[in-house]
């Protein structure tokens, strides 16, 4: 995992459904404004779910025009729903391939999944991100976005620290004009 870049962690009630709820297929979307410039290589969703589920949940990232997410993916992600245990938990989605961001420049994480049926949900805070906001598509349809509710996610940047660094100590006394070291 890179080094955590943008995020939303005040937890609030309730969640909202990806996948097929009550017979219609959810998308749902959180944008975000980039702090920086960077790579996103993997996200972080809080999730949770009433029974383990089965199928496939797809993150992509999104650019944003007039607030709603727009035009093809940047990148997508895949989890294997039935790696979800029962609860609520942050889970991890790695990208397919590291895409720059723009610091100050809209983007949207959409969650989404064909056959989900009614177990894994995102949860939401009472909307007080002011980088971004939160909403929903119903089969495809217009994205309804809200003032007042946001969803609780985490950003990642590709940075792996060196693994070669090779650090020492060394112990120094200097005193009657004479200087003694030793590494420890």
């Amino acid at each position: 995992m890179g080094q955590l870049q943008d995020s939303y962690t005040v937890v609030g009630s309730g969640q909202w459904p990806i996948g097929d709820y009550i017979g219609k297929n959810y998308e749902t979307v959180q944008t975000f404004k980039a702090g920086a410039n960077y790579n996103i290589n993997s996200v972080k969703l809080k999730l949770t779910n009433a029974s383990v589920g089965t199928g496939t949940l797809t993150i992509g990232i999104y650019a944003v025009s007039g607030g709603e997410p727009s035009g093809a993916a940047l990148t997508t992600g895949n989890m294997d729903l039935s790696t979800m245990s029962l609860g609520s938990a942050w889970y991890e989605i790695t990208l397919s391939s590291p895409t720059a961001l723009t610091s100050g420049a809209e983007y949207a994480i959409v969650a989404s999944s064909a056959d989900n049926s009614e177990n894994v949900s995102w949860l939401k805070s009472d909307g007080n991100y002011t980088n971004g906001k939160a909403g929903y598509a119903r089969d495809g349809g217009e994205w309804l976005m809200s003032d007042t509710t946001d969803l609780l996610f985490e950003t990642y940047d590709d940075f792996s620290p060196p693994v070669d660094i090779i650090t020492y100590k060394r112990l120094v006394a200097v005193g009657n004009n004479e200087f003694w070291y030793e590494d420890i």
